[in-house]
C-alpha cells in the first residue's frame, strides 16, 4: 500500500480501487489492521456496492489508537455499516487477547457495527511474523467454510 510508514486513508482507498478490477457473489477478502479501515472505506464509497462472497478482518479496529496517535488521520468514524452489511453475505473479524497494538475490544466492537461473526484466539499478538505469523490456520479455517457454504458458516469462535 502507498506510504506505508504515513498512511493516508484517502491513497490506500485510491489503491484498492485501482487494483480491484471485479467484485462479486464470488468475492472474499481478507484484510489486515489499517487495512481492515481501507477495505470498508472503499466498499462504502462505491455507488453500487454489489453482493460480494465475504469479508475477514484481522485485528480490526475503527477508533483511535493511544498507543499510535500518528494513525488518527486514518481513522474513518463515519462507515456505513449498514451498506456494508447488506452486500456481504459472510463477515468475520479475528482478533488476539494479546494483540499490543489493536486492544482486542476494537475488533469485538468492528465485529458487533458489522453484524460480523467474532473470533477472538488466545494468542497471537497482531498477527505479524515478528509474532511469530507466517501462518494462519484459523484464516484457512474460516475462508473454507465460507466458500463451502456461502449461506452461513460454522467455525469454533473461542480458538
Amino acid at each position: 500500500m502507498p506510504s506505508p510508514t504515513e498512511p493516508k486513508l484517502g491513497e490506500w482507498i485510491g489503491k484498492l480501487s485501482e487494483s480491484i478490477d471485479k467484485l462479486g457473489q464470488n468475492i472474499f477478502f481478507i484484510a489486515h489492521s489499517l487495512g481492515c479501515i481501507a477495505l470498508l472505506g472503499y466498499l462504502e464509497t462505491l455507488k453500487e456496492l454489489p453482493k460480494i462472497g465475504g469479508i475477514i478482518l484481522v485485528s480490526g479496529f475503527n477508533k483511535k489508537l493511544e498507543n499510535i496517535p500518528e494513525l488518527n488521520n486514518f481513522i474513518h468514524t463515519g462507515i456505513n455499516y449498514k451498506k456494508i452489511i447488506s452486500a456481504v453475505s459472510l463477515r468475520a473479524v479475528v482478533t488476539a487477547i494479546d494483540d499490543k497494538i489493536v486492544p482486542t475490544e476494537f475488533s469485538k466492537e468492528l465485529a458487533d457495527n458489522l453484524e460480523a461473526k467474532f473470533f477472538q484466539l488466545s494468542t497471537g499478538g497482531h498477527f505479524l511474523d515478528s509474532d511469530g505469523f507466517s501462518k494462519f490456520p484459523k484464516i484457512h479455517e474460516i475462508i473454507t467454510n465460507m466458500i463451502a457454504d456461502k449461506q452461513g458458516y460454522i467455525g469454533n469462535e473461542n480458538d
